[in-house]
């Protein structure tokens, strides 16, 4: 599986059924907004837009990034796997695709995101990819962690 197997495809009337539909496993629920509440979200804030994640054209995930409304930043404001697509490297792809595409924008030099404490895999994923621990708080009870773009 390489990058170019990963394509993103806006939320829109053909795919919104499907993405909703998608579920991580039942440990993992609390870890995330339901894909719905995101998509609504991104209606009152739409900065941050809405993807289906594809792998090899078959629907696997949902994001939501873009623009910090508060900030002049990115936000990773949501990135999920359906449960039958994990452990198989797809959302690190994703994340290595997101992060790709934000930095050749070139609009700002810094990714953020949050996550709940409770919520270790992901943290060390994102330690992994250079995101650090950053004492904001964007969202109460949440770790905020940020990514610095290299020059």
């Amino acid at each position: 599986m390489s990058l170019n197997t990963i394509e993103f495809q806006e939320v829109n009337r053909e795919n919104f059924n499907s993405i909703i539909s998608l579920r991580v496993s039942s440990d993992q629920v609390d870890y995330i907004d339901s894909n719905l509440y995101s998509i609504a979200y991104s209606k009152v804030c739409p900065s941050l837009a809405t993807y289906g994640i594809y792998c090899n054209d078959t629907l696997v995930g949902f994001t939501q990034f873009g623009k910090d409304p508060n900030h002049l930043r990115y936000m990773l404001a949501e990135i999920m796997i359906a449960e039958q697509y994990q452990n198989k490297g797809i959302g690190q792809l994703a994340l290595i695709k997101i992060i790709k595409n934000l930095k050749n924008e070139c609009k700002f030099d810094s990714l953020i995101l949050t996550l709940v404490p409770e919520n270790e895999i992901a943290k060390n994923i994102y330690i992994k990819f250079g995101f650090i621990l950053i004492d904001e708080v964007i969202i109460e009870d949440e770790l905020t962690m940020q990514l610095t773009f290299d020059s």
